[in-house]
């Protein structure tokens, strides 16, 4: 049984990022979690599968991280060619020859290799070998579809109880809730659940094996929050409660309140702070507390 963990996927999705190093790290990061998820799809689906089959599906790192250069019209990588290379690829012409054929049947037979479609909100890669349907929150790879369903619950915030949510892959979007209750709605693979555990001061809940997940919190108004996700996009608007909030790569956007005073301490190890000119950052007492650490990616807030 394949494993999600297999060094091999890592390996990939590094050398894919350092083929991407002219994007800027933000979509750089939205590139990886992309790639991650058909992986992971492909492997959810199909436990079986081999995860050689699934990378060589996509192509070598370079080849892929190209093709995205090649759609922002950026100039692609090209790898140094030692003198033995040049040697053997002069002593083989006819085969090297060959070669270009076959691979421009290849071009032809997968063109166009990205096409985005913002009417369906859907994307088409590699001549449609990848299809990402958004609007239905379904990924195809090789005609094999991965459907997701409505994960929903609830869970009441008693006074003085803190939150702790865990994720892998996902993207959530924090709301407020209009009560002590704390909810959630997700569109997921069809039979996932969170895990949840409720104790005396902490509540828990961990979404971390629902893959690619895309979500939505209700947070009660003057709770403490603490969030934590592998890869993926937060967004968080108009926050009444203090938020805690550390991602491994990817991006947070964060839309204050208008009536609210908050205190940030914002910082990503690889990446950017994108932020308004003057934020609005206060030591006054009782002033929401927005913690944010990405690892590789970016955090903006939003005016």
């Amino acid at each position: 049984m394949a494993n999600a963990n297999d060094p091999r996927i890592e390996r990939y999705l590094t050398s894919l990022e350092r083929s991407l190093k002219p994007f800027p790290v933000g979509d750089r990061a939205d590139v990886i979690t992309e790639i991650r998820s058909h992986v992971l799809s492909a492997l959810e689906h199909d436990p079986n599968a081999r995860i050689d089959e699934i990378l060589a599906a996509l192509g070598e790192p370079e080849t892929v991280a190209n093709r995205y250069l090649m759609e922002r019209g950026m100039k692609t990588a090209k790898p140094p060619i030692s003198p033995v290379v040049k040697w053997v690829v002069m002593g083989f012409l006819g085969t090297f020859a060959m070669v270009l054929i076959f691979l421009g049947f290849v071009v032809a037979q997968f063109s166009p290799l990205l096409k985005v479609d913002d009417k369906t909100d859907s994307v088409s890669l590699l001549g449609g070998l990848i299809q990402i349907n958004g609007e239905k929150n379904e990924i195809k790879i090789k005609g094999i579809t991965s459907s997701s369903s409505d994960v929903v619950g609830q869970v009441t915030v008693g006074h003085g109880q803190k939150l702790e949510i865990n994720f892998s892959n996902a993207r959530v979007n924090l709301t407020n809730s209009d009560s002590q209750e704390l909810t959630w709605k997700c569109q997921a693979k069809s039979g996932s659940r969170p895990s949840t555990a409720n104790k005396n001061d902490l509540i828990k809940i961990d979404f971390s094996d629902i893959q690619g997940a895309n979500c939505e919190l209700g947070i009660p108004a003057d709770s403490s929050l603490t969030l934590s996700g592998k890869n993926g996009r937060f967004e968080v608007a108009d926050a009444k409660y203090d938020l805690n909030l550390s991602l491994d790569n990817g991006r947070v956007e964060f839309k204050p309140d208008d009536d609210t005073v908050y205190h940030y301490d914002l910082k990503v190890k690889t990446g950017r702070v994108s932020e308004p000119h003057e934020i609005k950052s206060s030591d006054q007492p009782g002033a929401r507390q927005i913690k944010v650490l990405v690892g590789t990616g970016q955090i903006s807030v939003l005016s």
